[in-house]
């Protein structure tokens, strides 16, 4: 099958679907399909230069109006090449494109939600509740009505999708995701420990994701105070881009708290500089108030790093199946309790749980799991519009 990924950017900053786009991209092409991405990134920007199959920029970041045209024109120029269009992401022009070229065709497009459809959004942010509930009437479930399938990464986020707009009526579909296996340490854990030697003797926390108020960062910071009350030597990484220039905020209450030396801000880490953090890491920590899936999460689990998560992340369940981490609720409260729970514990049972961490990935989120899963559901929607 000759496939086109549609996406915004492909820029690592903006989050999860940008970050495991290549990982299944090549897993498809390796099974004997064509992978072709199109967005609306620079062609020089840094991170298109590092991939090594066909991207489609279309070099327009400016008005919504202006990437809806675009990305129209070239769909309808192109769009008998392909078996199907992938869309990620709704409440955003590429959906809209794709649908407005795509719905009257015999070509199939299918939209993965990544998480956007749940009810804490609305509850967070009602004024932008109102703005997307008119869209949603005039377009956004037509969108999701006319799509080939609309997937979800589980069960949970299915429902949840579900219960956000009316009407809601779509042919959705659980699939897994997944990401590439770490590469070999290979001196990945010295590049980090040389950029920061102040970490070389600490027990390390690390938080991997966007400085973000859905993330939970403030109450990591205020949880994290508490633990340095009780355990010494533990050190907390935040790693990831401040997008909401929120992370001044966070370090004079983390300074306010007596911890803002016991706290390293490195900004976005990628490639080797994010691997060897994952590895020289004692445990990983995602303190989010809602996630449907977090890509950082599955590379602990790759690296054998055990992770401590809430019950607000969509795949809290299997992590508690497989022993693979600890689970709290989204508070001060439940982060300090499974903080001096992992730091108090023997040295066997972190060992237990980080064995279990690379099982559980291997066995739910390999990339080559999740490329089966995708591909077996395109399949599916190709063979009901009889393009194959």
């Amino acid at each position: 099958m000759r496939l086109l990924r549609a996406i915004p950017t492909l820029d690592p900053a903006s989050g999860g679907p940008a970050a495991t786009l290549g990982p299944i991209s090549k897993e498809l092409e390796s099974s004997g399909h064509t992978v072709e991405i199109v967005c609306f990134d620079n062609p020089k920007d840094p991170w298109i230069k590092e991939l090594f199959f066909t991207v489609h920029c279309l070099d327009c970041m400016s008005s919504s109006y202006q990437k809806l045209n675009r990305l129209y024109n070239f769909l309808r120029a192109n769009f008998q090449s392909y078996d199907c269009v992938i869309v990620h992401g709704i409440w955003n022009v590429v959906d809209h494109a794709v649908w407005r070229a795509l719905h009257n065709t015999s070509t199939p497009y299918i939209v993965v939600l990544h998480g956007m459809l749940t009810p804490w959004f609305n509850q967070r942010y009602p004024r932008k509740y109102l703005k997307k509930y008119f869209y949603w009437v005039a377009y956004q479930h037509r969108i999701l009505a006319d799509a080939n399938a609309v997937l979800s990464f589980s069960n949970e986020e299915l429902l949840m999708a579900n219960q956000s707009f009316w009407p809601y009526r779509c042919n959705d579909v659980v699939v897994k995701y997944g990401t590439a296996r770490p590469p070999e340490d290979n001196g990945l854990r010295q590049i980090f420990c040389d950029h920061f030697p102040h970490l070389a003797d600490k027990q390390i926390l690390l938080y991997l994701g966007r400085i973000h108020h859905n993330k939970g960062c403030d109450i990591l910071i205020e949880a994290f105070a508490r633990l340095s009350k009780e355990i010494s030597n533990v050190h907390l990484v935040m790693a990831g881009p401040d997008q909401l220039g929120w992370k001044d905020a966070l370090a004079r209450r983390a300074t306010e708290l007596g911890v803002g030396s016991n706290i390293t801000w490195t900004g976005l880490l990628v490639s080797d500089m994010k691997w060897g953090a994952l590895l020289s890491s004692d445990v990983f920590v995602l303190p989010t108030h809602h996630d449907n899936h977090s890509v950082a999460m599955v590379e602990a689990l790759a690296c054998g790093v055990p992770v401590l998560i809430t019950d607000k992340l969509f795949l809290w369940p299997d992590i508690v199946a497989s022993g693979a981490g600890l689970v709290a609720t989204d508070s001060v409260e439940g982060l300090s309790d499974i903080f001096i729970q992992w730091f108090t514990m023997d040295p066997e049972e972190k060992a237990l749980m980080r064995s279990r961490a690379v099982k559980t990935f291997s066995e739910n989120f390999d990339v080559k799991i999740a490329a089966q899963s995708l591909c077996g559901i395109i399949e599916q929607t190709c063979i009901s519009k009889n393009t194959l």
